[in-house]
Protein backbone atom coordinates (compact mmCIF):
# COMPACT_ATOMS: atom_id res chain seq x y z
CA UNK A 1 0.00 0.00 0.00
CA UNK A 2 2.88 2.38 -0.71
CA UNK A 3 2.38 2.90 -4.47
CA UNK A 4 -0.65 2.89 -6.73
CA UNK A 5 1.03 1.40 -9.80
CA UNK A 6 4.32 0.19 -11.21
CA UNK A 7 5.09 1.06 -14.82
CA UNK A 8 8.45 -0.38 -15.82
CA UNK A 9 9.86 -3.37 -17.66
CA UNK A 10 7.65 -5.50 -15.44
CA UNK A 11 6.86 -8.87 -17.00
CA UNK A 12 3.44 -10.33 -16.30
CA UNK A 13 3.97 -13.70 -14.59
CA UNK A 14 1.62 -16.02 -12.70
CA UNK A 15 3.69 -15.54 -9.55
CA UNK A 16 3.39 -11.75 -9.76
CA UNK A 17 -0.35 -11.99 -10.50
CA UNK A 18 -0.78 -13.39 -7.00
CA UNK A 19 0.53 -10.12 -5.56
CA UNK A 20 -0.73 -7.44 -7.98
CA UNK A 21 -3.25 -6.99 -10.78
CA UNK A 22 -1.97 -6.25 -14.28
CA UNK A 23 -3.38 -4.17 -17.10
CA UNK A 24 -3.75 -5.54 -20.57
CA UNK A 25 -0.18 -5.98 -21.86
CA UNK A 26 1.28 -2.96 -23.61
CA UNK A 27 4.57 -4.39 -24.88
CA UNK A 28 6.09 -7.78 -25.67
CA UNK A 29 9.61 -9.00 -24.95
CA UNK A 30 11.54 -12.21 -25.38
CA UNK A 31 14.69 -13.41 -23.70
CA UNK A 32 17.89 -12.07 -25.17
CA UNK A 33 21.46 -13.01 -24.30
CA UNK A 34 24.22 -10.41 -24.07
CA UNK A 35 27.68 -11.86 -24.73
CA UNK A 36 31.18 -10.55 -25.15
CA UNK A 37 31.83 -10.05 -28.88
CA UNK A 38 35.15 -11.87 -28.67
CA UNK A 39 33.43 -15.06 -27.44
CA UNK A 40 31.65 -15.42 -30.82
CA UNK A 41 28.39 -16.75 -29.39
CA UNK A 42 25.87 -17.08 -32.22
CA UNK A 43 23.34 -19.70 -31.05
CA UNK A 44 22.05 -21.28 -27.85
CA UNK A 45 24.14 -24.37 -28.54
CA UNK A 46 27.25 -22.18 -28.19
CA UNK A 47 26.19 -21.56 -24.57
CA UNK A 48 25.99 -25.21 -23.47
CA UNK A 49 28.07 -26.27 -20.50
CA UNK A 50 28.86 -22.64 -19.66
CA UNK A 51 27.40 -20.49 -16.85
CA UNK A 52 24.64 -18.02 -17.67
CA UNK A 53 24.25 -14.81 -15.66
CA UNK A 54 20.67 -13.87 -14.75
CA UNK A 55 18.87 -11.73 -12.22
CA UNK A 56 17.13 -13.74 -9.52
CA UNK A 57 13.45 -14.30 -10.25
CA UNK A 58 13.50 -13.27 -13.91
CA UNK A 59 12.17 -15.07 -16.95
CA UNK A 60 15.77 -15.40 -18.20
CA UNK A 61 16.76 -17.26 -15.07
CA UNK A 62 13.68 -19.51 -15.24
CA UNK A 63 14.23 -20.35 -18.92
CA UNK A 64 17.89 -21.32 -18.60
CA UNK A 65 17.41 -23.13 -15.28
CA UNK A 66 14.64 -25.23 -16.89
CA UNK A 67 17.01 -26.02 -19.77
CA UNK A 68 19.61 -27.31 -17.27
CA UNK A 69 22.13 -24.48 -17.47
CA UNK A 70 24.30 -23.40 -14.56
CA UNK A 71 23.01 -20.02 -13.40
CA UNK A 72 25.11 -17.29 -11.81
CA UNK A 73 22.68 -14.96 -10.06
CA UNK A 74 22.91 -11.21 -9.67
CA UNK A 75 20.60 -8.57 -8.25
CA UNK A 76 20.46 -5.86 -10.93
CA UNK A 77 21.02 -5.42 -14.65
CA UNK A 78 24.17 -3.36 -14.07
CA UNK A 79 25.57 -5.99 -11.72
CA UNK A 80 24.87 -8.70 -14.31
CA UNK A 81 26.53 -6.63 -17.04
CA UNK A 82 29.64 -6.10 -14.89
CA UNK A 83 29.76 -9.82 -14.10
CA UNK A 84 29.67 -10.60 -17.83
CA UNK A 85 32.46 -8.12 -18.51
CA UNK A 86 34.47 -9.75 -15.68
CA UNK A 87 34.05 -13.20 -17.26
CA UNK A 88 31.82 -14.70 -14.55
CA UNK A 89 29.53 -16.17 -17.18
CA UNK A 90 29.35 -16.67 -20.93
CA UNK A 91 26.17 -14.63 -21.33
CA UNK A 92 23.72 -12.40 -19.50
CA UNK A 93 20.10 -13.49 -20.12
CA UNK A 94 17.10 -11.23 -19.55
CA UNK A 95 14.46 -9.29 -21.50
CA UNK A 96 15.84 -8.57 -24.96
CA UNK A 97 15.10 -4.86 -24.66
CA UNK A 98 17.53 -4.65 -21.74
CA UNK A 99 20.42 -6.63 -23.22
CA UNK A 100 20.08 -4.95 -26.62
CA UNK A 101 20.65 -1.61 -24.85
CA UNK A 102 23.98 -2.76 -23.43
CA UNK A 103 25.13 -3.83 -26.89
CA UNK A 104 24.29 -0.35 -28.22
CA UNK A 105 26.49 1.40 -25.65
CA UNK A 106 29.31 -1.17 -25.49
CA UNK A 107 30.72 -2.36 -28.81
CA UNK A 108 32.64 -5.11 -27.01
CA UNK A 109 29.31 -6.86 -26.41
CA UNK A 110 26.65 -8.21 -28.75
CA UNK A 111 23.26 -9.88 -28.79
CA UNK A 112 23.00 -12.60 -31.42
CA UNK A 113 20.32 -14.48 -29.47
CA UNK A 114 17.52 -11.88 -29.44
CA UNK A 115 14.16 -13.66 -29.33
CA UNK A 116 14.50 -16.81 -27.29
CA UNK A 117 11.53 -18.69 -25.90
CA UNK A 118 7.94 -17.56 -26.02
CA UNK A 119 7.03 -13.89 -25.83
CA UNK A 120 6.50 -12.41 -22.40
CA UNK A 121 4.33 -9.38 -21.90
CA UNK A 122 4.82 -6.19 -19.95
CA UNK A 123 1.92 -4.64 -18.10
CA UNK A 124 1.27 -1.96 -15.54
CA UNK A 125 0.92 -3.44 -12.07
CA UNK A 126 -1.66 -2.02 -9.67
CA UNK A 127 -2.47 -2.87 -6.07
CA UNK A 128 -4.48 -6.07 -5.86
CA UNK A 129 -8.19 -5.32 -6.07
CA UNK A 130 -7.91 -1.70 -7.27
CA UNK A 131 -10.43 -2.25 -10.07
CA UNK A 132 -11.09 1.46 -10.69
CA UNK A 133 -7.44 2.22 -11.41
CA UNK A 134 -7.05 -0.97 -13.44
CA UNK A 135 -10.06 -0.14 -15.65
CA UNK A 136 -8.87 3.45 -16.08
CA UNK A 137 -5.37 2.36 -17.13
CA UNK A 138 -6.73 -0.27 -19.54
CA UNK A 139 -8.91 2.39 -21.15
CA UNK A 140 -5.96 4.76 -21.48
CA UNK A 141 -3.80 2.04 -23.05
CA UNK A 142 -6.49 1.43 -25.67
CA UNK A 143 -6.67 5.18 -26.42
CA UNK A 144 -2.88 5.44 -26.68
CA UNK A 145 -2.72 2.55 -29.11
CA UNK A 146 -5.61 3.75 -31.26
CA UNK A 147 -4.04 7.23 -31.43
CA UNK A 148 -0.79 5.71 -32.71
CA UNK A 149 1.19 6.52 -29.57
CA UNK A 150 2.84 3.09 -29.29
CA UNK A 151 3.95 3.05 -32.93
CA UNK A 152 5.11 6.68 -32.79
CA UNK A 153 7.07 6.04 -29.59
CA UNK A 154 8.70 3.02 -31.16
CA UNK A 155 9.57 4.89 -34.37
CA UNK A 156 10.86 8.02 -32.63
CA UNK A 157 12.51 6.56 -29.55
CA UNK A 158 13.18 2.83 -29.61
CA UNK A 159 14.16 2.46 -33.27
CA UNK A 160 16.75 5.28 -33.25
CA UNK A 161 18.23 4.26 -29.90
CA UNK A 162 18.55 0.57 -30.73
CA UNK A 163 19.79 1.35 -34.26
CA UNK A 164 17.60 -1.24 -35.93
CA UNK A 165 18.48 -4.13 -33.60
CA UNK A 166 15.05 -4.18 -31.90
CA UNK A 167 12.57 -5.33 -34.54
CA UNK A 168 9.14 -3.75 -34.16
CA UNK A 169 7.25 -7.00 -34.80
CA UNK A 170 8.64 -8.49 -31.60
CA UNK A 171 7.60 -5.63 -29.32
CA UNK A 172 4.41 -3.80 -30.33
CA UNK A 173 0.93 -5.11 -29.52
CA UNK A 174 -1.20 -2.78 -31.64
CA UNK A 175 -2.92 -5.78 -33.24
CA UNK A 176 -4.18 -6.76 -29.79
CA UNK A 177 -5.53 -3.26 -29.13
CA UNK A 178 -7.31 -3.18 -32.48
CA UNK A 179 -9.68 -5.79 -31.00
CA UNK A 180 -10.95 -3.31 -28.37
Amino acid sequence: NKVDMVLATFTITNERKQLVDFTTPYFAVNIGVLTRAGDRIKTVSDLHDKPIIAETGTTGEAYFRKEGFEIVNCATANECYKMLKDGKGIGYATDNLIVLAYAVIDSDTEVNIKNLGVSDFLGIAVSKGNKDLLEFLNGELVKLSKNGFMKKTYDETIEPYYKGTAEKKYFLLDDLYSLF
